[in-house]
């Protein structure tokens, strides 16, 4: 059986409350991605809300955000 080592992992997801909330709860690390997608009753990211374990993204610029993710 194999484990993962929740210090190596990052959950993206686009939903507050279940995917980040649940994450963090887990003790993993989480970047929201706020898109088309995300409940409308959601509020934006906010990429000023980062920390060591919690990164926000708002656009559609798939390139700056594959760069952010190899930077983490």
């Amino acid at each position: 059986e194999r484990k993962l080592d929740p210090d190596k992992c990052l959950m993206i997801g686009n939903d507050l409350h279940t995917d980040i909330a649940g994450a963090q709860n887990a003790g993993l690390a989480t970047l929201y991605m706020h898109t088309n997608l995300t409940p409308p009753d959601q509020r934006c990211a906010d990429p000023n809300l980062q920390s060591e374990t919690h990164y926000e993204y708002e656009g559609a610029d798939w390139q700056t955000l594959a760069d952010l993710i190899c930077a983490l």
